[in-house]
């Protein structure tokens, strides 16, 4: 490192175009030393990527990178692993996205980023760093290498998780779950890293273990818990992808079936990103809109304008409004318009308005018209056609499943029921509300499990096995409609569940498009879109069959 120069990157020559990196080899104490060469995609050269957490950004080391002695700033996570991964022996050829990419070239940045799922689908490998030991990762990993070997040899003696009756867990399973709670789990790219690689081996301080093993012991130690603890060990979303992948196919990539980036959206909100755009651009490759020009990864437009391009995007394509309902609270730090979700924090509730299966749930408020959108006026503010058809006269207690059991907020808004001339049993119209009614064409299957919730719930009689199994299933179901959201009661007599950002006055609006109602708060001429809805009597297009309400044009700012 004797020149103290950074080193300044060469141009790609064209969009086939990458860097790789020879990693020198070394000892244990050696100084790290890299070299840059360019190569084409299209001619298959031979590398492995590296798939890893790139930590704190401002906490970086300098490494030799090429023979003039120049230096490059990377982040220390980024060193450890190169000096995991270097051998002593011969030099690897690996692909690095915080190497390989200029990082302050931002047009070179967008078009690098468009290539990643090929770059990891055609690297021989990808590495999982997930850092070095710490606490008790080296139990968790000694147990996947010993499921491993029992598994391959076939002697059906798979090892011990060690949890039965009266053990809250056992340090395997408190292993375990360390290692898949580390941050590289909760992180957006590497999920598209992982599922379109042929072969994935991670690595974790000195063991490393094939993606297969690690996945299949996961998975053993969650049904174990499940079975001893009556608890479900929550796998990382990146374990059930890299499943639905399936095989590695000649050619290049895995056997992944493209999906709408929207559901891919919902599925990874909790998945975390330093730059929120990359919430959208991590998810690009493994999406049916990959090609689309108009989401292109494009660093130069604002995180304001790539969220709300994406919304006009779908909205402007499929004559739907299901992205609306992704629209959760009023956290937003980017100044977005009210029908733009904010991807950048996670979800408050449950979506009722965007199913991962629809024929479960098949609200159809609007009876499944297209929405006849604008946005010549003013590009920022969403023109509708819709339905104002009531207005909320009182907001409940939000429902939070952190707080006691069963939440006050459930005593509160049934106390909220009073006869209604709308429903002919308010009663069971609560009931129904409670878990956002599906419209089965049969009867509700659930109502038959409400007497043992609501026994086991208020009640200090005992419960049998039997009621007790009904109880808690009905409990799911409630905490799925409920959790995050406020019962209300309309002017005309309604209930529902809505946002726990609405108030009193705002009013309740069907809109061509939309699966589920909303709820709009005017202002002026106008109206801000506070969220989705569950309006009980309204959820299979009533709303639109009734001639004594009529359209009318919404513009929503």
């Amino acid at each position: 490192m004797a020149s103290g120069l950074s080193y300044k990157y060469r141009p790609l020559e064209n969009e086939c175009h990458i860097r790789l990196l020879r990693l020198a080899p070394g000892d244990e104490l050696a100084a790290i030393k890299i070299s840059i060469l360019h190569a084409d995609l299209d001619q298959q050269p031979t590398y492995e990527a590296l798939s890893y957490t790139w930590g704190d950004s401002k906490d970086t080391t300098l490494i030799s990178c090429d023979e003039d002695g120049a230096t490059l700033a990377v982040t220390r996570n980024c060193s450890a692993a190169l000096r995991r991964l270097r051998s002593q022996a011969s030099e690897r050829i690996l692909w690095i996205d915080a190497i390989c990419i200029d990082q302050s070239n931002i047009a070179e940045r967008s078009q690098q980023v468009r290539l990643m799922s090929d770059i990891y689908a055609r690297a021989e490998r990808v590495l999982v760093y997930l850092g070095e030991a710490s606490h008790n990762s080296w139990i968790g990993m000694d147990f996947i290498l010993q499921d491993a070997q029992a598994w391959t040899t076939g002697n059906g003696h798979r090892p011990s998780v060690g949890l039965g009756p009266g053990i809250t867990a056992s340090p395997q399973q408190m292993a375990i779950d360390h290692i898949i709670s580390r941050p590289y789990f909760s992180r957006i790219w590497v999920i598209q890293e992982v599922v379109f690689a042929r072969d994935v081996q991670i690595i974790l301080g000195d063991r490393a273990v094939q993606w297969d093993s690690f996945s299949r012991a996961v998975y053993y130690v969650g049904i174990n818990k499940k079975l001893h603890l009556r608890l479900h060990n929550t796998a990382p979303q990146i374990l059930s992808y890299r499943e639905r992948a399936g095989p590695f196919l000649t050619g290049g990539l895995s056997s992944w079936k493209p999906v709408s980036l929207l559901e891919l959206l919902r599925d990874t909100r909790t998945c975390e990103a330093s730059d929120a755009r990359d919430k959208i651009y991590a998810l690009l490759g493994m999406s049916v809109e990959k090609h689309e020009q108009d989401l292109a990864p494009d660093y130069s437009l604002t995180i304001r304008e790539t969220f709300i391009n994406l919304v006009k995007f779908l909205v402007g394509r499929d004559r739907r409004l299901d992205v609306l309902c992704h629209v959760q609270g009023t956290r937003s730090k980017h100044d977005l318009p009210s029908w733009v979700p904010d991807w950048s924090f996670p979800y408050a509730c449950h979506v009722l308005g965007h199913e991962k299966d629809p024929s479960k749930r098949p609200y159809k408020a609007s009876l499944g018209q297209i929405a006849n959108v604008i946005f010549k006026v003013d590009p920022e503010t969403l023109v509708v056609e819709g339905k104002v058809f009531d207005r909320v006269l009182k907001v409940g207690l939000a429902y939070n499943i952190d707080g006691d059991s069963p939440p006050s907020s459930l005593r509160q808004w049934e106390s909220m029921v009073s006869p209604s001339d709308i429903y002919t049993d308010a009663s069971a119209a609560f009931t129904d509300t409670l878990i956002a009614n599906p419209p089965y064409t049969a009867p509700n299957p659930f109502l038959r499990l409400y007497p043992s919730w609501r026994q086991r719930n208020y009640s200090d009689q005992e419960l049998s096995m039997q009621e007790m199994s009904e109880a808690t299933i009905f409990q799911e179901q409630v905490i799925r409609a409920c959790n995050g959201r406020s019962f209300f009661i309309t002017q005309k007599g309604r209930m529902g569940l809505g946002p726990i950002e609405m108030t009193d006055g705002d009013v309740v609006a069907i809109l061509l498009g939309g699966s589920v109602p909303f709820i709009l708060r005017e202002q002026g001429t106008q109206f801000t879109l506070v969220g989705e809805c569950y309006v009980h009597g309204v959820m299979k297009g009533e709303m639109l069959e009734d001639p004594s309400v009529g359209l009318e044009t919404l513009c929503i700012i």
